[in-house]
């Protein structure tokens, strides 16, 4: 399935998820299972994040320009850091690379795996006809991927293939090149389902080839 605006959110650009269809078609030609990749910017908010990093910077710049002013004064720098508490708050809310320094990797792990299953469910990949269905869930903010795989895909391939298929899409993000990294892992997968779950003449392609998320849902 392909859609001439699947990339107007800006998420990744239309050659990139021209490319990164391609590839899910030609790995079902291999497989009737189907393989879904879903980017999305996040999978949460992280209102904490934002709070952590807000109180830390506003606290170190008050501090830098109360030093600066040799004041003595509590009020006075109370009201500096009222001030920049406030500014930090926005760079944090609004500046991703600076608000993932204050995220708890257990905190971004949990969110991206609920946000996974909650994606796999809500995009109907659990209802397939022959429960084969790969979700590869790619969260951009957190720079994390994780693998579904309904439960005949699961129980025939084993998890080693989608710890493969994690590890390249990671790899590929570090690199800022997310979209290689799904083309491969979208390969890998398909290479990997297709002696469980050959084509069938009446094939159909019952899921998107690529999905596309906004905003966190929670």
């Amino acid at each position: 399935m392909e859609s001439p605006t699947a990339c107007s959110g800006g998420i990744l650009t239309n050659d990139q998820c021209r490319r990164i269809e391609a590839a899910v078609r030609n790995a079902e030609k291999l497989t009737s299972a189907q393989i879904v990749p879903l980017v999305v910017p996040a999978s949460h908010y992280y209102p904490q994040a934002e709070l952590v990093g807000g109180l830390i910077l506003g606290y170190l710049m008050a501090f830098a320009v109360h030093f600066f002013l040799e004041s003595e004064s509590f009020l006075l720098f109370s009201a500096i850091f009222a001030v920049f508490l406030m500014v930090a708050l926005q760079a944090c809310r609004h500046i991703p690379v600076l608000k993932r320094n204050f995220l708890r990797k257990a905190d971004a792990k949990h969110e991206v795996r609920k946000a996974a299953a909650d994606a796999f469910h809500r995009h109907a990949l659990s209802a397939t006809s022959n429960r084969a269905a790969v979700l590869i869930y790619v969260s951009l903010f957190e720079r994390r991927v994780w693998v579904l795989a309904d439960k005949a895909a699961d129980q025939a391939v084993g998890s080693r293939i989608w710890q493969d298929a994690v590890s390249v899409v990671t790899d590929a993000m570090r690199q800022g090149e997310p979209d290689k990294g799904l083309i491969q892992a979208v390969t890998l997968c398909g290479k990997a389902l297709a002696p469980f779950f050959p084509p069938a003449s009446n094939q159909v392609n019952e899921l998107p080839d690529l999905i596309l998320g906004g905003e966190p849902a929670n």
